[in-house]
């Protein structure tokens, strides 16, 4: 797999984009039913799929266990339109049960497996799920949703020994296998929750055409278009990244490894198999370095490696660079409305330009909005506002927020940057964890990448904290490395001459870790909320 591919277009039109997209699926509508069949048969006896379990299957073993989990499902008495939960680990059955689930018409509704049961029930509840696919671990958890629900659900288990209540996976597995299903562009193809900071979690519906659209723009901007990549998925499947690599590694015909993360394990299953691209946010990377130093594999054949999610601080940067000699590092910007993707950095412009998030991928077109929804000039700040054909279609039985969310068509990601001369996106922070000081705006991810360079830190969240004086005060949650020990004394000294007076942190507080989302995003509002609970004020 050679990298930089010659596949990125620069300022591409929807339009454009989606003529050409229609001509690789030669002429007929791009839906998921039709990507899996045409990888299926363009190399039915190459590896397609494999986990850190030691499962193994080919393409055209993979296309006939999807096709009988389908006929499974069809017999459990689902149709088209009517959703399915999966909640389970990273391992080949959730693959399959994904594509068995969307190439059918019916609708996928990813889980996250840590949450609570209340918040389960919720999310069950609005989503309408009619069977459950999961692993055996979940039982106790299922059962606890299933009494807040005050109704049953069919629920079909992976692993030993399965709960009391529903039937195994081998049951749901041997279903008779079934065509695909007449779905088109617009069909709904799965449901993808949000993290819920601000409320209950809203439902992201996501379009057939919205998945292979992300496909193909994945293809072009992360530079994977050869068929000899070797894909290394350890966020979790039920995360929206799953759609951008999982099926766009089939897409091309290349092999996807998937496995939950585990630094010295995913280091191995690197090494093991293969592997030349994965994706990890900077925190993952963080600590597969660490578990590198203290036992070095081969990671030569690495040619990509894939971040986003939060800033990389430039220490991570360079130990990955030394420990990746072959790899081109690639940063992404997306988020779930938007099936994961809005922008990526080009080659090298990583390294030229470390702080942005990259260009607008292959028919998408991004803005800079002030508030009164006015385009903003080169170089201001504003709100960030996406269209595309991977924006999701609207919020699930929402359409108050899906109106607010894609006025005008174009996604608020709610999420505050500018454009440079060179169309180049830089995120200086979510508008939610803006810090007002007495009138003056602090954007928390640039304080936060200046604490960073001390290095006793390897991780930095900043968020504000109400001041009867000035409205809000700057607050540091950081963690050190093993061993290190740093005052608020030195962590000042350190920001003396780098930063501004009003942007300094009125307090530190040193942390084990941080609560964080599914993709591995520091929970702020978690954090502020451990502020508020401890009344602590200034």
């Amino acid at each position: 797999m050679s990298i930089p591919s010659q596949t990125r277009r620069d300022g591409e039109s929807m339009e454009v984009f989606l003529d050409r997209l229609h001509q690789k699926y030669n002429g007929n509508v791009a839906t998921m039913d039709r990507m899996l069949d045409i990888a299926v048969r363009r190399n039915p006896d190459k590896a397609a799929l494999l986990d850190g379990q030691g499962n193994r299957l080919s393409y055209s073993e993979m296309g006939h266990a999807v096709s009988r989990v389908a006929g499974g499902l069809r017999l459990a008495g689902i149709i088209a339109g009517e959703r399915v939960a999966i909640m389970m680990r990273s391992h080949v059955y959730y693959v399959l049960a994904y594509y068995s689930i969307i190439t059918r018409g019916m609708v996928a509704v990813p889980i996250n497996v840590r949450l609570a049961a209340r918040e389960l029930a919720y999310i069950f509840d609005n989503a309408g799920v009619k069977l459950v696919i999961a692993d055996q671990e979940f039982g106790a958890l299922l059962k606890e949703v299933l009494v807040l629900l005050g109704r049953e659900i069919p629920c079909y288990w992976t692993g030993s020994p399965i709960p009391e209540f529903g039937q195994p996976w081998d049951v749901l597995a041997s279903g008779e296998e079934t065509a695909f299903d007449d779905v088109q562009e617009d069909s709904l193809a799965a449901i993808y929750y949000t993290s819920g900071t601000t409320g209950q979690p809203k439902g992201a519906m996501i379009t057939h055409l919205n998945m292979t659209a992300v496909g193909q723009q994945n293809v072009e901007a992360w530079y994977f278009d050869s068929p000899d990549v070797v894909e290394l998925e350890i966020s979790p499947l039920f995360h929206v990244s799953f759609q951008e690599f999982g099926p766009t590694i089939h897409w091309v015909g290349g092999t996807l490894v998937v496995d939950n993360f585990s630094p010295a394990r995913s280091l191995d299953l690197i090494d093991q198999e293969g592997v030349n691209s994965f994706f990890a946010v900077p925190s993952m990377l963080l600590l597969m370095m660490e578990a590198q130093k203290q036992q070095p594999r081969d990671l030569s054949r690495v040619r990509l490696v894939k971040y986003g999610g939060a800033p990389m601080p430039a220490e991570v940067m360079a130990a990955v660079r030394r420990n990746f000699p072959g790899a081109q590092l690639v940063q992404g910007f997306g988020q779930t409305e938007s099936t994961g993707m809005i922008a990526v950095t080009w080659p090298n412009e990583v390294y030229d330009f470390p702080l942005s998030t990259g260009r607008a991928i292959s028919g998408c077109n991004i803005r800079i909005m002030d508030a009164g929804e006015n385009p903003l000039p080169t170089g201001n700040v504003g709100e960030i506002v996406a269209q595309g054909p991977q924006i999701m279609a609207g919020y699930w039985q929402n359409p108050s927020a899906s109106e607010e969310t894609l006025r005008g068509g174009f996604l608020r990601t709610g999420d505050l940057g500018y454009l440079d001369e060179g169309q180049r996106l830089y995120v200086v922070d979510r508008k939610k964890d803006l810090i007002i000081r007495g009138g003056q705006n602090i954007y928390s991810a640039e304080v936060e990448g200046v604490i960073y360079g001390h290095p006793a830190v390897t991780e930095v969240a900043v968020v504000g904290q109400p001041d009867p004086i000035y409205g809000e005060v700057v607050v540091a949650f950081v963690r050190t490395r093993p061993g290190n020990l740093v005052t608020t004394e030195e962590l000042n000294q350190y920001l003396e001459g780098r930063i501004a007076i009003y942007k300094k942190p009125i307090a530190y507080y040193i942390v084990d870790d941080f609560p964080r989302t599914a993709s591995g995003k520091v929970r702020k509002v978690e954090l502020r909320q451990r502020l508020s609970d401890s009344g602590k004020s200034n």
